[in-house]
């Protein structure tokens, strides 16, 4: 093809290319395989050439929190982080700019680094609860409910995650629900119901067995220590027990456990005859 068509065709060539490394991308960093960042980092260069800012924004984004996972470089990753946030911010896509941010605090969390990733996902959470996104308001109240326990702020931690619990059994986001009761379950044990903490443990780790789901990499540390100290308050055998008490709640019910007063909670930690999945 020769003339001006010559170099159009070139460019949606490009843009092409482009839209197929960032969906594989995409589900490659969703299911933590090692080829993400990769995928994700051609797919931005690509649309750096055809300018296509927004859609280079997410590259980058998602490509920065790849990288971290991958070789732990949270600095380059930050600077990939900035790049596509301001990206977006320049093009108005608020969406993006959420998900950016999201991105960054949870890779902060992960980090250890609490007060920068509770601040970065404050400003995430107000542009989602502005823009009516309800998902990400359940997924950010339960990662800051988390980060409060981390700064000693053990009364928002709770508060965080029970409107997290709340949001996701409104929406029907079961895998988020399921994540808020595992850290709600901290809060119970220090107050001083470890059995209720052990139940709820055993039916969110059901449910998420059952839909092949992992913790993720800012979240894994945390449940990790969740469970070690319910198991520690309550002793190896009972926690056993209690857990598997828990398998067969199934997750509405250990929904309405977690969010019930101390008199209903203990008809509602009986398992059901027959378990549910939601």
């Amino acid at each position: 093809m020769d003339g001006p068509l010559a170099g159009a065709g070139r460019w949606s060539w490009a843009g092409l290319q482009a839209g197929v490394l960032l969906t594989a991308g995409l589900h490659a960093y969703a299911v933590y395989r090692e080829d993400a960042a990769d995928l994700l980092h051609r797919s931005a260069d690509l649309y750096a050439a055809v300018g296509a800012d927004v859609h280079r924004a997410l590259a980058l984004i998602f490509g920065a929190g790849a990288r971290e996972h991958l070789t732990g470089d949270i600095e380059t990753a930050r600077r990939g982080l900035e790049e596509g946030i301001t990206l977006a911010r320049r093009a108005g896509a608020t969406n993006i700019v959420a998900s950016g941010l999201t991105v960054w605090g949870e890779l902060e969390r992960k980090n250890g680094n609490h007060e920068r990733a509770r601040d970065i996902q404050q400003e995430s959470l107000r542009i989602a609860r502005e823009t009516g996104e309800l998902r990400r308001v359940a997924m950010i109240t339960d990662n800051l409910g988390l980060i409060g326990h981390h700064l000693g702020d053990d009364e928002t931690a709770e508060r965080m995650i029970r409107e997290s619990l709340l949001l996701s059994s409104e929406i029907g986001f079961e895998a988020n629900a399921a994540h808020a009761l595992i850290a709600l379950a901290e809060q119970f044990a220090l107050g001083g119901d470890p059995a209720r903490a052990a139940r709820l443990i055993g039916a969110a780790d059901a449910y998420l067995e059952q839909l092949g789901l992992v913790a993720q990499p800012a979240d894994a540390p945390d449940f990790g220590r969740i469970r070690a100290y319910v198991s520690e308050a309550l002793g190896e055998d009972v926690y056993g027990c209690a857990v598997v008490d828990g398998e067969q709640l199934g997750l509405e019910r250990a929904i309405d456990l977690a969010l019930s007063d101390p008199a209903s909670a203990s008809a509602l930690a009986q398992p059901s005859r027959h378990r549910g999945t939601s």
